[in-house]
């Protein structure tokens, strides 16, 4: 098993890498839905927890924090990536279904994740010794997120390679579930000169760049192929 050193203090810190898939949600628009539905957003996050919790268990994950109405949940286990793509087309299925409304609007997600080497480490939360994960995996799933997926879709990559059968899988299923474009970030940025805004592999994000630079000039960061999916109706 591969480890990550760190020095602190003189110190070697030598903390065990695992392979998990990390996943986050959030609710769309959620601070305007609180802003004009105060009453009616209570009750209908409780029944949007409840949502996440049964597939949650269905799949044998863990959510691991929320922070208001988003979670971050773990997948492990041979076929996480697997599992998280399912997670993700199910719950978006689920709300399509039985739509949870918000006065006359309803609860739409935004939904991604990524599969790939993670550190684990103890946190203590409201005095309870708990698991948590950090890393570039961790990262690259909040901005598919964030960054990369589309309103009432989600978005996905692997920064480490998956194995053959389990993607096959995962190819199947998209394509027959799915509607999905393929998005690969190969260098730094991909720079616009009329908005002088580049788009980061790093961080999947946009950046105030004037420089563009290869990804493989860049210690620690790997080309990525970013998958962008709405849920076929």
């Amino acid at each position: 098993m591969k480890s990550f050193t760190e020095i602190f203090e003189g110190k070697e810190l030598d903390i065990p890498a695992v392979k998990r898939t990390m996943l986050f949600t959030d609710i769309i628009g959620s601070s305007k839905l609180w802003a004009t539905y105060k009453e009616d957003m209570y009750s209908a996050l409780l029944k949007h927890d409840e949502q996440i919790h049964e597939l949650v268990e269905k799949y044998d994950a863990t959510i691991l924090k929320t922070i208001g109405d988003a979670f971050m949940i773990c997948f492990k286990g041979k076929k996480s990536a697997l599992d998280a793509l399912k997670f993700a087309i199910e719950l978006t299925e689920d709300l399509e279904k039985k739509p949870i409304k918000v006065g006359s609007d309803k609860v739409q997600l935004r939904m991604g994740f990524a599969f790939g080497e993670m550190y684990e480490r103890k946190v203590e939360v409201q005095g309870q010794s708990l698991k948590d994960y950090f890393g570039n995996t961790v990262n690259t799933a909040s901005r598919m997120e964030s960054k990369v997926s589309g309103d009432g879709g989600f978005a996905f990559t692997n920064v480490d390679k998956v194995d053959s059968d389990q993607s096959k899988e995962m190819t199947k299923l998209l394509k027959e579930k799915c509607k999905f474009e393929v998005i690969d970030f190969e260098d730094d940025c991909r720079f616009d000169p009329e908005e002088k805004v580049g788009r980061s592999a790093r961080l999947l994000t946009d950046l105030q760049r004037h420089k563009c630079e290869n990804v493989s000039k860049l210690k620690g960061v790997k080309p990525l192929r970013a998958y962008k999916c709405r849920v076929k109706k």
